[in-house]
């Protein structure tokens, strides 16, 4: 249940997927048999494309190729150009920020009737839209303008996207999931002029729009649809349906079932593995989706699948409808607390933090407990942390001289104070003279190991020379490894 991110993949990928498509065609062709169309998403309204709107093929075409999609052209005659690099044939199109539910919920989606089928997917679909709002075009919004070298600097831009919800994993087991597409092309504030994206920040905020996503998505599916969310993971991080059974998650997770045999083949032990690992895993074990789509007779399939192993009535009958109910003082208690614990937590691991992750831990502690439209309070209430000390950096990188939310760092009281009595510390033992080897034992030594025959080479030896025969108690080297 995270966001993952990675360029754009062909646009065919995402277009001929839809129910209603067409690629410069006057007639559109419906077909129950393929998934929901994709969505424009641009709440700054650029090119008035409909936010929500259905994604037409033309337009999506060019702002992948870096043109106008209006249709307007230049005094040439020509399409008007967006960016330098438009129509080049190495251009990249954009980044692909994909939102994947816990399997429970692709699995619930899997058993209801179709009516309330169409309601998951929505919750999906906004959910996604949520997060995107409140972490990339809240804090990503960028471009490069200027000449590197020169007066290179980063502005604040505008952004446009589009979604589409897939409905199967590759593997063809019910797994939701949410490509949001966010196009190169960015309207810069200051002048209204359009240039590409300064992506990398968006790389930055992943792991916040994950949680994100997962918060609003549990908060909805609870309220909705009276669904009972419960957190899990090893730092509760993750939300799921509960009352799910894991007899129909482990039915419908032959993906993950693969990654994790590949991973077990190269030696590592199921739940030692990193992301990174199971990241290898899945693009190693990655098979080509092939052009089919999500159809009825999938959810046909799914309910026989089902059927063979839980009693599709009573799993249903235990986790919807619900009756809604409020927070105790006490949960709100347990939120408040955990809220306040998030620097000496995130000082656990790392000794500077930055903005992205408080938020992360912020909507992973609130995740399906407190009502989107509360979530601001929560994340104010988080940065008011008297535990919270904001770092000014000594070589600030051009996104923080754009005042770029990512570049905010933080540390804690403590961690300062460690800090500055280790720095103390260390310039005692450096004032500590008297404390270096002769200069004939160093090279005594060096004589003994070569006739030894101990490898060092001449970049080792100075190395021991300037460590050995410094003054103070302390000595740097620095060198390759």
């Amino acid at each position: 249940m995270v966001a993952t991110l990675a360029h754009m993949a062909d646009p065919a990928y995402y277009l001929t997927s839809q129910r209603s498509w067409s690629e410069g065609k006057a007639d559109y062709y419906l077909d129950s048999g393929k998934e929901r169309d994709g969505e424009w998403f641009n709440p700054h309204a650029l090119f008035d494309l409909e936010d929500g709107g259905a994604v037409d093929g033309p337009s999506y075409h060019a702002l992948c190729r870096g043109f106008d999609p209006t249709g307007g052209k230049d005094g040439k005659g020509e399409p008007v150009k967006l960016t330098q690099n438009a129509g080049k044939a190495d251009r990249n199109p954009g980044l692909d920020m994909t939102f994947s539910p816990d399997k429970t919920i692709s699995a619930l989606w899997a058993l209801v009737d179709d009516a309330t089928a169409e309601r998951i997917e929505r919750l999906v679909i906004d959910a996604a839209r949520e997060a995107l709002t409140d972490t990339v075009w809240r804090h990503c919004g960028a471009t490069r303008v200027g000449k590197s070298g020169q007066d290179l600097r980063i502005e604040r831009a505008d952004l446009i996207g589009a979604t589409f919800l897939h409905r199967t994993s590759r593997e063809d087991d019910p797994q939701l999931h949410v490509h949001s597409t966010i196009f190169n092309v960015a309207r810069t504030h200051r002048d209204g002029r359009f240039r590409a994206l300064h992506g990398y920040p968006i790389y930055s905020w992943s792991k916040a729009a994950g949680a994100t996503f997962r918060n609003r998505l549990a908060a909805k599916l609870q309220s909705e649809l009276g669904v009972v969310m419960e957190r899990w993971g090893p730092e509760g991080e993750f939300t799921r349906v509960a009352g799910v059974p894991r007899e129909l998650i482990n039915l419908w997770s032959k993906r993950r079932t693969e990654i994790l045999t590949a991973l077990e083949r190269q030696g590592v032990r199921t739940g030692t593995h990193t992301w990174q690992q199971a990241g290898a895993a899945n693009i190693g074990t990655r098979a080509r989706k092939d052009a089919t789509y999500t159809t009825d007779e999938d959810r046909r399939r799914f309910l026989r699948e089902a059927d063979g192993v839980v009693d599709i009535d009573a799993v249903l009958g235990e986790v919807l409808d619900n009756a809604p109910r409020e927070l105790a003082p006490e949960e709100v208690a347990e939120i408040r607390r955990e809220v306040e614990a998030i620097p000496e937590e995130l000082a656990r691991m790392d000794a500077v933090f930055r903005a992205q992750h408080i938020i992360e831990r912020v909507e992973n502690a609130c995740a399906g407990s407190v009502a989107p439209e509360a979530m601001e309070l929560w994340r104010q209430r988080a940065f008011r942390n008297g535990n919270l000390v904001a770092l000014e950096q000594t070589k600030p990188s051009l996104e923080a001289r754009a005042r770029m939310e990512h570049t905010r760092f933080f540390t804690t009281p403590g961690t300062l104070a460690s800090e500055r009595g280790l720095q103390a510390m260390a310039r005692n033992m450096v004032a500590d003279s008297g404390r270096a080897i002769p200069k004939e034992t160093i090279e005594a030594k060096l004589s003994t190991l070569a006739g030894q025959g101990y490898p060092l080479s001449d970049e080792q030896r100075e190395a021991i020379r300037a460590a050995a025969g410094s003054d103070g108690r302390v000595a740097v080297i620095e060198g390759a490894a």
